[in-house]
C-alpha cells in the first residue's frame, strides 16, 4: 500500500492526529511541510519525540519531496493552506486535500464546525478549485466529509 493522503491541521501533530489518523490508517511516515519548523531544530526535536514507531520528516513548501517509500503509507501535513498550494506549485501533485483542522483564523468562517477558514484561505481553495484538487472538510478518516467547493458556492463566497 504506496499511498500518500495530503491534510491541512494548523496544529501539525497532535492527538487527534496520532491517534484519529495515523493509527488507523497506519500511516508510517509524516512529512511536516512549512518552512518555520523546517528551519527550527527545537521544534522537530519535540515533534521527534512524539512517537517512536512513526518517521517524521520536515520539509520546505518551496522545495517539494520526491521521496520513495516502500509500501507504506504516508502523510503530508501543512500549516496552512497557503504551505499547500505553495508545495503544489513547486511539483507535490495531489489531486485532493483534506482539511483536518483550521482554528486560528480571525474574522473567521466556520464550515464545518472544525474548519474556520478567512478570506486569504478562500483565495486558495478558489486556486486548488482552479488546479481541480478537490478540497474536503474531515475531522476523522470515518467521519463524512465536507466538499469546501460546495459549502462556499451554497453561501455565496466562491
Amino acid at each position: 500500500m504506496n499511498e500518500a493522503i495530503f491534510c491541512v491541521d494548523d496544529r501539525l501533530i497532535h492527538g487527534q492526529i496520532l491517534v484519529g489518523w495515523i493509527k488507523p490508517l497506519e500511516i508510517k511516515n509524516v512529512i511536516v511541510v512549512n518552512d518555520f519548523i523546517f528551519s527550527s531544530k527545537k521544534t522537530q526535536n519535540i515533534f521527534l519525540k512524539i512517537s517512536e514507531n512513526l518517521k517524521i520528516l520536515f520539509h520546505t513548501p518551496q522545495n517539494p519531496l520526491s521521496l520513495t517509500f516502500e509500501n507504506e503509507r504516508r502523510m503530508f501535513l501543512f500549516e496552512s493552506l497557503q504551505d499547500a498550494f505553495i508545495s503544489y506549485k513547486n511539483g507535490l501533485t495531489f489531486n485532493s486535500l483534506i482539511l483536518i483542522g483550521i482554528r486560528k483564523k480571525e474574522p473567521r468562517i466556520e464550515i464545518p464546525p472544525f474548519i474556520y477558514i478567512d478570506y486569504e484561505d478562500i483565495e486558495y481553495i478558489i486556486k486548488f478549485v482552479k488546479e481541480h484538487v478537490k478540497i474536503v472538510g474531515k475531522q476523522f478518516p470515518h467521519t463524512k466529509e465536507t466538499d469546501m467547493e460546495k459549502e462556499l458556492k451554497k453561501r455565496n463566497l466562491l
